[in-house]
């Protein structure tokens, strides 16, 4: 018995628009993650700061071993205070923000802003 070419359709018509909705949600959260890191370490990395490091240009690994470090407190974590289009936000550390990311976020932001 033959179906109807729409019940065969249909399924990939999903499937296409799922993995789309997915792939937004994804670039979002990135961009989201971006301008939380630029809110302390500048634009694209370029740290206007004195107490801040920039993390344009550093090698990926360089990028991954700090995350790494911060993650496990292997590293000083003061607090600082971003810089936003409204003055100063709430304080964080490295340790704290190390702490929410997975290890596809900390590939993709160390890619992202070695690039820079």
């Amino acid at each position: 018995m033959n179906k109807p070419i729409y019940l065969l359709i249909l399924p990939l018509l999903f499937s296409v628009m799922f993995i789309s909705t997915s792939e937004t949600r994804a670039a979002s959260k990135l961009q989201t993650l971006i301008e939380q890191c630029e809110s302390c370490h500048g634009p694209k990395g370029h740290s206007t700061r004195n107490d801040v490091s920039s993390l344009a240009g550093k090698p990926i690994s360089v990028i991954k071993e700090a995350m790494a470090q911060f993650y496990y407190f292997e590293r000083h974590c003061p607090d600082k205070r971003p810089r936003t289009d409204k003055g100063t936000g709430s304080s964080t550390n490295m340790c704290s923000v190390a702490s929410t990311l997975s290890d596809e976020e900390v590939i993709t932001l160390a890619q992202y802003f070695s690039s820079q």
